[in-house]
């Protein structure tokens, strides 16, 4: 459906695929595995604004194969990219839940490269890239003890500190409200 709706058919009465849809479309068919580096080169053909390039850089990282985290995550963590907006929006693409086997790595990645994100990024920058790089998605008991051993360090920059922990409290949010809801379900016949 939504490949057809990216291609102007079967497009629900009212509903205008215009230049965001199209990329929206296009990103979610990049995480389901339905499209890849060929239809988001098209797309930026399509737009070549800033703004398509900062959707490109969202969709090349969404792309789950072991070989395009990796290149995404170098962008991120060593700062290959030549703007803040195409890291950050880098980051963004980054984690999916349909993708956890292959970005589970990166989730110690994170806390253990990410704080050196300071030493070469103003604050705006941490601000931006540390939030969209947070491994929200694996929300796990070990996700919570690596954000907690790293937060105990005394050398992390205030501004990554801060948007780590606000991220790190949500994602303790999310594991109590996991833990109860398996409680309340009861046990599984």
């Amino acid at each position: 459906v939504l490949a057809g709706w990216l291609d102007g058919l079967d497009v629900p009465g009212g509903l205008a695929v215009d230049t965001d849809l199209r990329w929206s479309l296009l990103y979610r068919l990049v995480v389901l595995g339905s499209s890849g580096e060929p239809e988001i080169r098209a797309e930026l053909a399509r737009d070549p604004s800033a703004q398509g390039t900062e959707h490109a850089a969202m969709c090349r990282a969404a792309i789950g194969t072991p070989a395009a985290k990796k290149r995404a995550w170098s962008l991120v963590a060593k700062g290959g990219s030549p703007s803040v907006r195409l890291t950050a929006a880098t980051a963004a693409g980054f984690w999916h839940p349909e993708q956890a086997a292959v970005t589970d790595p990166y989730v110690e990645r994170y806390f253990a490269e990410l704080p050196a994100l300071a030493e070469r990024q103003g604050p705006s920058a941490v601000a931006q890239i540390a939030r969209a790089a947070y491994p929200r998605y694996a929300v796990t008991p070990r996700t919570l003890d690596l954000a907690h051993q790293m937060l105990a360090r005394d050398d992390l920059d205030p501004v990554f500190r801060r948007i780590t922990d606000d991220a790190t409290d949500d994602l303790r949010r999310s594991l109590t409200c996991r833990a109860a809801a398996i409680r309340s379900a009861g046990p599984v016949v």
